[in-house]
C-alpha cells in the first residue's frame, strides 16, 4: 500500500509514498472527465495499460 501523492497523508501517517516505496519516477496525472470518441477512449486505455504494466513489473507484484 502506498500514497500516490508527492507527500505523505496526514491521515495515513505510516503509509509511505509510492516514490519512497521504490518507484521514484512514479507520478500521478490529474484526471479530467471529458467526452471522447470510441477511438480516443481505446487509445487512452491502451496507453494506461502500457504505463501500469511497467509500474507493476518494476514493483515485482505477482497474482496470487
Amino acid at each position: 500500500m502506498a500514497v500516490t501523492g508527492k507527500n505523505h497523508s496526514n491521515v495515513l501517517t505510516d503509509v509511505p509514498t509510492v516514490s519512497k516505496s521504490g518507484l521514484p519516477e512514479f507520478t500521478v496525472d490529474g484526471y479530467e472527465i471529458t467526452g471522447s470518441t470510441p477511438d480516443e477512449f481505446k487509445q487512452h486505455i491502451s496507453s494506461e495499460i502500457q504505463k501500469w504494466k511497467v509500474a507493476v513489473e518494476k514493483s515485482g507484484a505477482k497474482v496470487q
